[in-house]
């Protein structure tokens, strides 16, 4: 018997992932206070930063303080710390925005500040003007980004979505072309926007920050039950990746392999749309397999898992066509769980359900995978299919001795009993399923009544 799970809201987001998340989360502020904290202690002492690998101690030190507060304001603005945190937040938040701007101004020419009071020395003068201002202005928007990032307003929490894609808009640039280099790509900038220090700390401060508006925000698309959000989950990497993997692709041919190939441009432009194809055949296959889901949802009785009467009237209408086009008999057998009403009274609900289960159970084991097995009420099933007066009278044979084995055999309280009565439309008849269906309702109450007579008269 088909098992159907419990059905969440397909906008609700699933709890192991929240709680997934909610751990990246973590690790990615441990990482990221790490890197910040020996950067700007490189930054403090020339013997510290002797000892330390070159590219732990090329960030500059407003980007390593400015990472420092998203740290802290992203650790008190969590959705269980008290209204003080989340103020103390805010204001962290703000400092941030301060040194992000402080910093902007600086490499711009706008704003000369030595860091004297933080950097000594020299370190302070080298560390100013190495990079443009790439780096001030990602840190000036995921400052932003945390004044609303607890908001619970509708409009503050879409300017929130809002700056959080210009956020990934900037990281993304950066990234790409920092792999861009790193690959060998011809015509790619030699250093990148910013420090490779700078760029790992954007990168998991902006994942901190989609996970965090994926809870409430428009992004919650992707922490949802619906079939939508396994998509969106499923196809997010390939759709991130594969530009970046295409153009490495398009400037390596250009560059080393045009000889041998005689157009390049011809030979990716058909291998993006292989892949558009194969993500396209992999999101139909999702999508019908939630029809799929949502028929079985619609058409079944949740307790049994047999179809319900809009299943049953539907499946049954289709297979009576086919008898008639096969020239083949077609049968209606409606059948009735005695004493339902009194197993409920004297055992419970419980036990009830257990009765229709185990009905439903043993109509599926009697009958042929073809014929069509409907619970069309609280203790009516009807069965329908390519029968003819014989072999539905030796399937009800089969019933009957079937149940009668359980009940002897499974030493249960209560024993299946059914009062039963069926139709037959012979080759070429043009009796419709409804007139089988209220026939065969008919002889399963003549069938009760003549039952309740012989009790009567014993």
């Amino acid at each position: 018997m088909r098992a159907h799970p419990a059905v969440q809201p397909p906008d609700q987001a699933d709890p192991d992932l929240l709680q997934k998340a909610f751990f990246a989360q973590q690790v990615c502020l441990v990482l990221v206070l790490q890197i910040a904290a020996i950067a700007l202690l490189g930054q403090a002492s020339e013997n510290l930063r002797a000892l330390l690998p070159s590219v732990l101690t090329e960030m500059h030190p407003y980007s390593a303080i400015s990472a420092l507060l998203c740290v802290a304001s992203l650790f008190f603005s969590e959705a269980e710390r008290t209204k003080r945190m989340h103020w103390m937040a805010k204001i962290l938040a703000a400092l941030a925005l301060l040194f992000s701007t402080a910093s902007l101004l600086e490499r711009t020419g706008v704003l000369r500040m030595h860091l004297a009071l933080i950097v000594p020395g020299k370190a302070g003068a080298a560390a100013a003007g190495t990079r443009p201002a790439a780096a001030p202005v990602a840190f000036f928007v995921l400052a932003l980004v945390l004044v609303f990032i607890s908001a619970t307003r509708p409009w503050a929490r879409r300017i929130a979505d809002g700056i959080t894609i210009m956020l990934c808009f900037l990281v993304l640039v950066f990234a790409s072309s920092a792999i861009f280099n790193a690959a060998g790509v011809p015509g790619a900038a030699s250093d990148g926007f910013v420090s490779p220090e700078t760029l790992t700390c954007l990168i998991l401060l902006m994942l901190v920050i989609v996970c965090r508006r994926a809870e409430h925000g428009i992004l919650s698309m992707f922490m949802g039950y619906g079939m939508g959000s396994k998509i969106a989950r499923g196809l997010a990497p390939v759709i991130l990746l594969l530009p970046i993997f295409r153009e490495i692709a398009r400037a390596h041919i250009e560059a080393a392999g045009i000889r041998r190939i005689k157009d390049p441009t011809a030979v990716l432009t058909a291998m993006a749309i292989v892949i558009a194809f194969a993500l396209l055949f992999v999101l139909a296959a999702q999508i019908n397999k939630m029809q799929v889901e949502i028929q079985g949802l619609t058409l079944r009785d949740e307790l049994t898992g047999l179809h319900n009467v809009r299943g049953f009237n539907l499946m049954a209408e289709q297979a009576i066509r086919h008898a008639r086009r096969a020239k083949q008999p077609f049968g209606v057998l409606f059948v009735d769980l005695d004493n339902l009403k009194t197993i409920n009274d004297r055992q419970g609900h419980a036990a009830g359900s257990t009765l229709l289960i185990e009905t439903a159970k043993l109509l599926q084991d009697v009958f042929r995978e073809t014929d069509v097995i409907g619970r069309v009420g609280g203790d009516e099933f009807v069965i329908a299919g390519n029968f003819s007066a014989s072999t539905i009278e030796t399937a009800i044979q089969r019933l009957q001795t079937s149940a009668a084995e359980r009940s002897s055999h499974t030493g249960q309280h209560y024993a299946l009993h059914f009062s039963l009565g069926y139709s037959i439309a012979e080759v070429d008849s043009r009796r419709s399923l409804k007139e089988l269906v209220t026939q065969a309702d008919q002889a399963m109450y003549q069938h009760k009544r003549v039952k309740k007579a012989q009790i009567l008269a014993v």
